[in-house]
């Protein structure tokens, strides 16, 4: 829906317009359809949770039940959740948000180019504050990253792949606008609740942040850990096995990874494959050690 309004001028503004309003209006549709339907699953888990806290107190018992019941506890709370550091909303609402400031400057300016709109959303959505606190964060995780390469001994590391590790690292450049024109090649970024990590075709690696997720995220905790994930990708299994680089601690991990059942082994591809499942859980692991 965001590309449609860069095939022209007036008429596809007034379109995007339209477009915020029938999402909004979707999503009110969908979640009165299933409210009914999850309902109970709902209930179930929020019950799951609170037997978890009050029933299993031992630290083994506890861990056991979180894992068993990671993604009803985890991913479908009723409510936004909260941590000491701040407010974690789901993505939808951040997203919702940055659709409704590109409406409300559509309704207060006029007969603007397309760059012009994209510069106004830039000045409301990333602001000095919010782009501070998120280079904060990158150098935060980037040096912690650096030292935990640094204290693993030779029998994880040798001297030649730290080197090569840590320079993938400190060769992440962290992109945030202004100006808008930045983000030109991905201009659906501005509305999405995303930090994402690529690697280009000249070899160079970049890290972006969605408009919607500077909007939405307080919790400074999930920051350093979404920031600590992206920026591990640079350095995973999956990205190293695609520059042809091998480590051998690596092979160590991934068996750890399918021994625990976090990596799902397939006759019909490798676990680099289409769903990349070696590359994420690395990330997740990293962000933990983070």
């Amino acid at each position: 829906m965001f590309f449609a309004y860069h095939r022209s001028r007036k008429s596809h503004f007034l379109l995007f317009g339209y477009g915020c309003l029938t999402l909004l209006a979707v999503s009110v549709i969908h979640l009165y359809r299933h409210s009914k339907e999850i309902h109970h699953t709902q209930q179930k888990n929020r019950n799951v949770a609170t037997q978890i806290i009050t029933k299993h107190t031992s630290q083994k018992d506890l861990t056991y039940y979180f894992c068993s019941h990671f993604y009803p506890t985890i991913c479908q709370l009723k409510k936004d959740t909260s941590d000491p550091t701040g407010s974690v909303r789901k993505n939808i609402k951040g997203e919702i948000l940055a659709l409704q400031t590109y409406q409300e400057i559509l309704r207060e300016n006029s007969n603007l180019s397309v760059d012009e709109y994209d510069e106004l959303f830039v000045k409301k959505v990333y602001t000095s504050k919010r782009r501070h606190r998120i280079q904060s964060a990158f150098h935060y995780v980037q040096n912690a990253l650096l030292r935990y390469i640094d204290k693993q001994n030779n029998h994880i590391f040798t001297d030649r792949e730290k080197k090569f590790l840590k320079n993938r690292l400190k060769k992440i450049k962290l992109e945030l606008p202004p100006p808008a024109s930045l983000y030109q090649d991905e201009p659906d970024l501005f509305t999405k609740n995303n930090i994402l990590y690529e690697r280009l075709t000249d070899n160079s690696l970049r890290l972006r942040v969605g408009g919607a997720y500077l909007i939405t995220v307080q919790s400074w905790f999930n920051l350093i850990f979404s920031m600590s994930h992206e920026l591990a990708h640079s350095i995973d299994p999956c990205e190293l096995k695609f520059l042809q680089i091998y480590i051998p601690s690596y092979d160590k991990l991934s068996a750890c990874f399918i021994k625990q059942g976090l990596v799902q082994i397939h006759n019909e591809r490798s676990e680099c494959g289409e769903n990349d499942e070696l590359s994420e859980t690395f990330a997740d692991w990293i962000a933990v050690q983070i």
